[in-house]
């Protein structure tokens, strides 16, 4: 492709329009800039991603939900798992449930990355700057934690994915110490729900005042849990271990109270410089 010479007398105006109307037609000739997935080397389908380094991982250094972030900063698997996510895409064969977990644990590792980044949630700054401002590459895109979950995850409209999402904070849930993968998804997902609600650093059920004491994450995505069982007390109703509190917040003799977040470090921290 080349451009012709400006004659001495032909204004710039003139060849400036001329390079519009040829870039146009190119456009409508189909030659569009490619999306950045395209570009990236080596990509790989979603539907063929190995979450072995990053479930081996997981195993080795997350002790019922606690994170051992020094360990993890020195894992040679970790590098390798984010740029698998870098160069993962999605295809036409990528099944709901590939998509999903693909999400879930993009979410659950780049925010491991932002504490090893340096970032924290434990102020309202800290948490601007780690979910809604620093980026990180997935699938060929450069995202953040809040457009991973607002954008790509909640929409799917499952609830339940609000327990497997950890924000690296001690009141998020629990990180699991083993990846989500597509054939055990539903099963992950239901786990994860009945271990937060009836985890009691996280909800607490008081029998004498009959009072629920939630979570704020309760709070915070109500029309979700409403959506999905009518009300946040019928949705816990289902999955809380003890018949007698299921029986009180289903029938709503029951009050619900939300717990303030504590927004320190989900684990062990990275030692200090």
């Amino acid at each position: 492709m080349f451009f012709r010479k400006r004659k001495n007398n032909e204004s710039p105006s003139r060849v400036k329009r001329g390079v519009l109307l040829l870039g146009l037609a190119l456009l409508g000739a189909g030659c569009v800039a490619p999306s950045q997935s395209y570009w990236l080397p080596e990509t790989q389908p979603v539907e063929r991603l190995d979450y072995a380094d990053w479930n081996g991982l997981l195993r080795a250094h997350v002790l019922r939900g606690a994170v051992d972030y020094p360990a993890v900063a020195n894992d040679a698997g970790f590098p390798v798992f984010l740029t698998a996510l870098r160069r993962a895409r999605f295809t036409l064969d990528t099944s709901a449930d590939e998509r999903l977990a693909f999400w879930i644990n993009a979410y659950n590792a780049s925010a491991i990355a932002g504490i090893l980044d340096g970032q924290s949630p434990a102020t309202i700054l800290g948490r601007n700057e780690f979910l809604r401002r620093a980026r990180h590459d997935v699938g060929g895109d450069s995202i953040t934690l809040w457009d991973l979950q607002y954008r790509r995850i909640r929409p799917i409209g499952d609830p339940r994915t609000h327990f497997a999402l950890v924000c690296a904070a001690v009141s998020c849930p629990s990180l699991s110490s083993q990846a989500y993968l597509p054939r055990t998804l539903d099963a992950q997902l239901e786990s994860a729900t009945f271990a937060f609600v009836n985890d009691p650093a996280k909800n607490r059920y008081d029998p004498v005042e009959r009072v629920a004491y939630l979570s704020e994450i309760f709070d915070w995505y109500a029309e979700d849990f409403a959506a999905a069982a009518g009300s946040v007390p019928a949705y816990v109703a289902l999955h809380v271990e003890d018949p007698a509190v299921a029986a009180g917040l289903a029938d709503g003799s029951w009050k619900v109270r939300y717990q303030k977040s504590d927004w320190d470090l989900n684990g062990k921290p990275l030692p200090l410089d």
